[in-house]
């Protein structure tokens, strides 16, 4: 089935964001990038969505430094 303009499968949209299609899926099933299922199992990403879409680092944010430790002088 060929891919509709404007549009990407989970695997062009892994390729141009350097992630498994594995990882494109859970973050499809988590709502953080925008897609269309057609079919059954297929689905179809938008250019946009995926130009949008921004990772974040691994594991949890860092606490902001207290101010407890006095600076070296």
């Amino acid at each position: 089935m060929p891919t509709p303009k404007g549009f990407l499968t989970i695997e062009e949209a892994a390729g141009r964001l350097g992630l498994s299609a594995s990882r494109v899926y859970q973050f499809v099933n988590a709502g953080r990038i925008e897609a269309v299922r057609v079919g059954g199992k297929v689905f179809l990403l938008s250019e946009r969505a995926v130009r949008r879409f921004k990772r974040q680092p691994a594991g949890r944010p860092r606490k902001k430094a207290t101010g407890k430790k006095e600076a070296k002088q």
